[in-house]
């Protein structure tokens, strides 16, 4: 059995606009605005205490903000309380009741709206069948796994047929293979119901897996919203370039120059970046797996910047082997593919680091 009434709903949009929140004085939000579009799935990325939990509240209608508004499908929700908001929100523990069977979970939110009982059966057949628990539903939580109460969680939420679906780090309390299965589920189901879906996680590898776009927080405020090849590929600032992936991070002077920047350094000497504008203290990012190792006296390709080092560690990661390089006294990482038959390097040799100038981000210090 299917939701109709849910594929066939109206995808809204999500407006926060310039909203700000302090708790005794202490600011937790400052002016954030974002938009989600109808039927996205968005996350919200960010270290612990960056305020995205606090900001999906706000959404949510159980905290309310200082200043600003939100809006749900074009109405102002900001003074409208939670449960007029049409939203479902699955919490990270899924708060379930232990004494309550699988079914009598999915179906609390439908009894609270007073729905008759034979449409109270239909929706919480169909929504256990749309998570693949329709054989569950006698079972009490104590008696899945965790895997399976995040899905009765999620029926429990989609059965009230809501405009907005908010997932408060709904993975974190699972092991690393079922966060990898379930993430895929809960992409497949948003697909499914096309409902607009913000998700909360501190995990960058979740967001950037199954997000359309995602906007990163630090200390209250938004650093960057993008697609996730934009966050990696493109970051704003040093913050999302360090937090985002992993990241090379050299210190050095900048100064301009025809066509772009010189940038000089104790660790990679001089790289000229096309393109680039800066001057003064100056930082750049670089990518481990833009970064090629060549033995030491072997050709080198003429377009990279080249720099001798020394094999400090390796890690054999599967598709790719990670080099630790020491490089005039600081540490570079490199990332290259794993094949059968390419040439590995153990800690001690010497080996020549070469860095792409296209693939180079440049930062102020």
């Amino acid at each position: 059995m299917q939701l109709p009434a849910m594929e066939q709903s109206v995808k809204v949009k999500v407006e926060v606009s310039d909203v700000s929140l302090a708790y005794d004085r202490t600011p937790v939000l400052r002016a954030v605005s974002v938009t989600v579009e109808p039927g996205e799935f968005f996350a919200l990325l960010g270290p612990s205490g960056s305020g995205k939990s606090t900001l999906l509240r706000l959404i949510a209608g159980f905290n309310q903000a200082q200043s600003g508004r939100i809006l749900i499908g074009g109405e102002d929700v900001s003074r409208v309380p939670p449960w007029r908001r049409d939203i479902g929100m699955v919490f990270q523990n899924y708060a379930l009741w232990p004494h309550k069977t699988v079914a009598e979970n999915v179906a609390f939110g439908l009894e609270e709206r007073r729905l008759p009982k034979h449409a109270i059966r239909t929706r919480v057949t169909a929504a256990l069948e749309l998570v693949g628990l329709q054989d569950y539903g006698a079972r009490r939580p104590g008696q899945l796994s965790g895997g399976q109460q995040q899905r009765v969680a999620v029926a429990r939420t989609i059965a009230i047929e809501p405009k907005v679906l908010l997932l408060d780090e709904p993975l974190s309390n699972l092991d690393a293979k079922l966060r990898v299965y379930m993430r895929a589920e809960l992409l497949a189901l948003q697909r499914k119901l096309g409902i607009t879906t913000i998700f909360v996680t501190h995990d960058q590898e979740e967001a950037l897996s199954i997000s359309d776009r995602v906007a990163v927080l630090d200390g209250g405020v938004i650093q960057q919203i993008g697609t996730p090849i934009e966050l990696y590929d493109s970051p704003a600032n040093r913050f999302i370039a360090n937090f985002v992936g992993t990241i090379n991070l050299v210190r050095g002077r900048a100064a301009r120059s025809d066509g772009g920047v010189t940038f000089e350094s104790p660790a990679i000497g001089r790289i000229l970046l096309p393109g680039a504008v800066g001057e003064g203290a100056a930082e750049i990012a670089i990518r481990p797996h833009a970064i090629v190792l060549a033995q030491s006296g072997a050709a080198t390709d003429p377009a990279r910047t080249w720099v001798d080092g020394t094999v400090e560690a390796r890690e054999f990661l599967g598709e790719f082997v990670r080099y630790v390089i020491e490089v005039n006294g600081a540490e570079i990482t490199a990332d290259e593919p794993h094949f059968s038959d390419r040439v590995t390097y153990k800690p001690g040799d010497p080996v020549r680091v070469g860095i792409d100038p296209a693939r180079v981000k440049l930062f102020p210090a």
